[in-house]
């Protein structure tokens, strides 16, 4: 059956769409968007994760509304794409699919029944040909969105607090002291890093054992 092949086509290339959602929301990139994406295994989780952003992220209330209704048409259609997929198709015997089964186990009443067995009639067909329309649309309406989310994102993430040695640079140049010297291991590249920057220069070395291993440790000094 075409229509199942064409309904998973749209589908996924409307999913794939929140990866940029998501690296709106979320003021990165699009590999650290993608790993997000990734890391949650499920449509609904990632679902789950855009609205959250948004509550917190978009205070355009317009903004935050399509892209509620987006979220919800798109729901509405991962229902029927999951009903399929997770399906088993029966076949008469001319090879035609004339049901399809569903591969669940459900109780009712005591009562053990093997999913819920749907006709594959008109109706039906019309069903999966009218959401793969709608997907087609919406996929237009998520990229209609992009430039409004992004500007209703822009600015929104919250200031950077000062990096540690910052807030202790001025702590001491605040209580009157001339120079402040600070240690670490020449191993450790993001805090000298941050130590070169910050106008510090390395002053002295010492080789010295701990935590397990040979180290170098090394003082930087700064004079306030």
């Amino acid at each position: 059956m075409n229509l199942v092949g064409d309904l998973n086509l749209a589908w996924s290339n409307n999913e794939s769409l929140f990866i940029y959602v998501l690296m709106l929301l979320l003021g990165t990139d699009e590999k650290a968007a993608a790993i997000v994406f990734a890391t949650l295994n499920t449509t609904r989780a990632r679902l789950d994760l855009v609205q959250r952003l948004a509550k917190i992220a978009v205070a355009d209330r317009a903004v935050r509304t399509e892209l509620t209704e987006i979220v919800d048409r798109f729901s509405a259609a991962t229902r029927l794409r999951n009903d399929l997929s997770h399906a088993t198709f029966v076949l008469d015997s001319q090879g035609e699919i004339t049901h399809t089964q569903h591969m669940k186990v459900e109780e009712s009443r005591g009562n053990l029944r093997f999913g819920v067995r749907r006709p594959v009639d008109d109706a039906r067909l019309e069903e999966i040909a009218h959401t793969i329309r709608g997907l087609h649309g919406l996929n237009r309406r998520i990229w209609d969105l992009m430039p409004a989310l992004e500007k209703a994102t822009r600015g929104c993430a919250p200031p950077m607090p000062p990096r540690p040695p910052v807030r202790a640079v001025a702590f001491a140049r605040g209580a009157g002291y001339r120079r402040m010297v600070l240690w670490t291991n020449d191993i450790l590249h993001a805090a000298r890093a941050i130590y070169v920057a910050e106008g510090f220069r390395l002053v002295a070395e010492e080789r010295h054992h701990s935590f397990g291993h040979d180290l170098v440790g090394q003082n930087w000094e700064l004079e306030l």
